[in-house]
């Protein structure tokens, strides 16, 4: 039995090394984008390791085309880390939903009407993800797909980015 589990573990490594190599210059491109985002600052702080972890995920999932997961691992940094904000000063907002999360920061100050609106099409984006919708209905994968020609990846893809891009802007405002 051992002695067959080392010859599968041999040819899963294999069917491993030729999906790294197909997929080499496309991952690359992807962690470019990734890099392109970032504010270059030395430290970054995150609060628990909830929004650290979900962090790591978001970026590791964008870089091998795993879109969903980076569209909702962002939200989940996001929302973690705006909700630790106010813990921090004293207010709970455990409670809260992510609409009225995005409404307190913002008259907090800390976003922008710009970065609430693009937090706002985050949760537009990802709510057909997490809860089921009819697949017709707004914001769904299949009806976004329809509504503007591109096909799956393309529209999935564009989803990430734009989660990525909204992670970052917390990312990159509340590091130093």
């Amino acid at each position: 039995m051992e002695e067959q589990t080392k010859e599968n573990l041999e040819d899963l490594k294999e069917l491993i090394k030729e999906f790294d190599r197909d997929s080499l210059v496309e991952r690359a491109e992807r962690y470019d984008f990734l890099l392109s985002l970032e504010s270059r600052h030395e430290n970054v702080m995150f609060h628990g390791k909830i929004p650290l972890l979900a962090f790591e995920a978001a970026g590791n999932s964008y870089i091998n085309a795993k879109f969903i997961g980076s569209v909702v691992l962002a939200q989940i940094v996001i929302e973690q880390s705006l909700s630790q904000l106010f813990n921090a000063s004293g207010r709970n907002s455990r409670n809260w939903n992510f609409p009225q999360l995005l409404k307190e920061s913002q008259k907090e100050n800390w976003i922008t009407e710009e970065e609430h609106d693009s937090f706002d099409v985050l949760k537009d984006i990802r709510n057909p993800y997490v809860h089921y919708k009819n697949p017709l209905s707004k914001h769904t994968l299949m009806k976004r797909m329809i509504d503007s020609g591109e096909d799956e990846n393309e529209v999935l893809e564009k989803d990430a980015k734009h989660a990525l891009e909204a992670m970052y802007k917390i990312i990159n405002k509340f590091t130093f």
